[in-house]
This record gives structure tokens, sequence and C-alpha cells, in this order.
């Protein structure tokens, strides 16, 4: 159990040494540390269960593909992931050693708030039109965040199952990075699509996973 808890908290120091991730729907990424206000987050019962993966012909798509519509479906997109970021949400690694060196009595409710928040972004998601050129990095970031949100529904039954929550927290990262590929991917092919906002309408994403 120690060298678990040892292993974890070596993976946690190497996600967080970089300080918060920023992304720029519809603009040049970044990886940054930021000052920005912590949007609102939406209030879910914990007990909110991930929806499986999705696929193809799961996306709703649209007729239109010309610049127009990829511009509105980048600005839907960039509320959707702005509204989602959260630079002040405890990083969920540490959640799941606080709550098995019993340092945060909350540490599990956190954890199955944090699914809960994945989950309520990748459903709202899955219910935009998107144009047929997109299909493909909407499905992948979709997918990357349910990903999230199945380790840290996993994570949060770490009083239960303590030994199941662990070994999910060691794919935690991988699905990390899932996403950290996925959001960029979405934002090189809106780039090579020509679709750049003005700077006042970039959607800023703020994390602190």
């Amino acid at each position: 159990m120690r060298l678990i808890i040892i292993g974890l908290v070596i993976i946690i120091l190497v996600l967080v040494s970089g300080g918060v991730y920023l992304w720029f729907i519809g603009g040049k990424a970044l990886a940054l540390p930021v000052t920005q206000t912590a949007s609102p987050q939406v209030e879910i019962p914990p007990t909110y269960l991930p929806p499986p993966t999705y696929e193809l012909g799961d996306i709703p798509v649209s007729t239109n593909d010309d610049t127009i519509a990829l511009t509105d479906y980048s600005r839907a997109v960039g509320a959707i992931m702005s509204a989602y970021g959260n630079k002040d949400a405890e990083n969920e690694l540490a959640l799941v050693i606080k709550a098995i060196e019993k340092t945060d009595a909350q540490a599990a409710t956190k954890l199955a708030q944090a699914s809960a928040r994945h989950t309520d972004t990748a459903l709202r998601l899955k219910q935009l039109i998107v144009p047929p050129t997109a299909v493909q990095v909407h499905l992948n970031l979709i997918n990357s965040i349910i990903g999230l949100a199945e380790s840290s529904y996993i994570m949060a039954q770490i009083n239960k199952e303590p030994m199941v929550a662990l070994e999910a927290s060691q794919v935690y990262p991988d699905r990390l990075k899932n996403f950290f590929t996925a959001i960029n991917n979405l934002n090189f092919f809106l780039l090579a699509s020509r679709v750049i906002l003005p700077e006042q309408e970039r959607s800023i994403i703020s994390l602190g996973l």
C-alpha cells in the first residue's frame, strides 16, 4: 500500500509541476499559470453515473461544413469547455491520497462531484450538432472526458473498495493525457480549418486537474 501511495505522489508531482493548463479554442494553445476566476460548477448528485463511450454514429452531424458552421461550432464547444474549466479544482489523485490517509473526510465526495462534472460536460458536448469534418475530433474529446469521469467515479469508491479505487488511480494519468491530446487536436483542427476567432471571442479553458 505504501508503495502505491508513493507512486501516486510521484504522478501528482509530474502532473502539477507544469502549472495550470490554458487553452484558447480558436486561438493559440498555451501552458501557462493563470489567475482567472473559477467558473461556477454544476451541482449534480454524486451518484450520477458516467455514460459509456460513444461511437461516430452517436454524434449528431450537420449538413454544413463551411467556415461559418465551423466557427459557430467552435464557439459552442468553447462555451461548454470554459464552464467545465476550474483551475481551483483539487487534484483528483491528491484526493485519493487524502482519503487513504484520512486527512480529508470529504475526499471521496469531492471525487464523486468531479466525476459528475466530467459527465455533465461530456453530455453537453454530445448534444451539439457537429460539422462533418469535426466529428472525429469531437468524438475523441467527448470520450476522453468520459474516461476521466469513469476513473473519478471509481476512485470515489476509495472508502468502500480501496484496491479497486487505487487501480483506477493508476489509469487516471493516461486518461488525463488522452484529454489533453483531444483538446489540443481539436484546437489544431480548427486552426487548420482557418477558424481563428477574434481574441475577445476566444474561450479560455482553465484547468487544475
